[in-house]
């Protein structure tokens, strides 16, 4: 779809949710608050824009601290959240976007290269950023904001995607589940652009739905064009506390999608979905590994902020946490351990692959 059938697809559905948006731009200047208010009947949803061009003002009008801009600096992550949130604290709104970034034609003090940008998005429930790295020149660099930011507030808010259905797989089909968890992670790169020294989900995908950990009802596929494209999988782990007692909690992975229906909401729809499942199931919290910047966007934290360990002390940012039961993990802390599925035999994935049939 185009730039305009995009911008009036997220007006008609916050229109549909009731729900109101505010802008909070830096890099383009209000560009994409003048796109989305091109937008017939979009005062309805749409509340107003912040234009923070210049560092200051992102502190005078949006309350971002001077510490954080100094710290962290002002194309950066943590500035682009603190942006979004203050443009939605401030006003009221329901939903905040906000833009922080390099166009160019230079890069600043920071080193960073042109085209790098921060999206910040805030909701009653989360508030996160993703990171772009764009191309282009100037102005190219700052279309493709306006574009990226409203196609990404618009998977995080309304998941579902056309032509895409879920449902659980049948037991025949987990050969397909294990081809198309290979097809995913052969274009998976860590957040610093390195790739893994070697891909294991597809062995995985193999192992984990024959194991006693493995959760049945919580395992979804992704259907599109006839054919499988996504595909869920969650395991039982426990938490241990300093004192012995165990507490149950559930991870999911391999979280795969096929790379043609990569960066398209299809990921974004099976996690939402598994996770409002797993709360209604009574399931009380998931832990998990994985890339901060996109899992914030379903509420999970960094996982020392429970108080959490992985085995050893380490408490990185990709290890996080989500309560799907509120105070379930509490303050008490203590060590994550996943399932014992992930602790497999090498030699035993090796001889497999080598009987595999892609």
């Amino acid at each position: 779809m185009s730039l305009h059938e995009n911008a009036c697809r997220l007006i008609q559905l916050l229109k549909e949710q009731h729900l109101s948006l505010i802008t909070a731009e830096s890099l383009t200047g209000g560009m994409i608050a003048d796109t989305l208010v091109s937008v017939p009947g979009a005062s309805a949803v749409i509340r107003g824009g912040y234009v923070t061009y210049q560092t200051p003002m992102k502190t005078v009008m949006l309350g971002v601290p001077e510490a954080l801009i100094s710290t962290c600096h002002v194309v950066s992550a943590p500035v682009a959240q603190a942006m979004a949130q203050g443009a939605r604290t401030r006003s009221g709104a329901d939903v905040a976007i906000a833009a922080t970034g390099l166009a160019g034609p230079d890069s600043d003090e920071s080193g960073l290269p042109v085209g790098t940008v921060f999206l910040g998005i805030s909701t009653s429930q989360a508030t996160w950023a993703e990171e772009l790295h764009l191309t282009g020149d100037r102005q190219a660099i700052r279309e493709a904001t306006v574009a990226e930011a409203i196609r990404r507030i618009t998977c995080a808010l309304f998941p579902a995607v056309p032509g895409v259905t879920m449902r659980r797989p049948t037991p025949d089909e987990l050969p397909q589940i294990e081809r198309l968890t290979y097809r995913a992670f052969q274009t998976f790169t860590f957040p610093d652009g390195s790739r893994p020294e070697k891909i294991t989900e597809h062995y995985l995908a193999h192992i984990i739905p024959h194991h006693p950990d493995f959760v049945p009802e919580l395992h979804l596929v992704a259907e599109a064009e006839g054919r499988l494209v996504g595909d869920i999988m969650y395991t039982r782990g426990q938490v241990v506390r300093p004192s012995g007692e165990t507490l149950p909690v559930l991870s999911f992975g391999p979280l795969s999608v096929v790379p043609d229906w990569q960066k398209r909401g299809t990921g974004n729809l099976l996690v939402r979905e598994t996770l409002q499942k797993a709360r209604t199931m009574g399931h009380g919290a998931v832990i998990i590994l994985g890339h901060p910047g996109y899992y914030q966007r379903f509420g999970f934290l960094p996982a020392r902020e429970y108080g959490l360990t992985l085995p050893g002390g380490a408490a990185f940012d990709p290890f996080m946490a989500l309560e799907l039961l509120p105070g379930y993990l509490g303050q008490a802390g203590g060590v994550f351990h996943e399932s014992a599925a992930f602790d497999f035999p090498q030699d035993e994935m090796a001889a497999w692959e080598a009987a595999w049939q892609l």
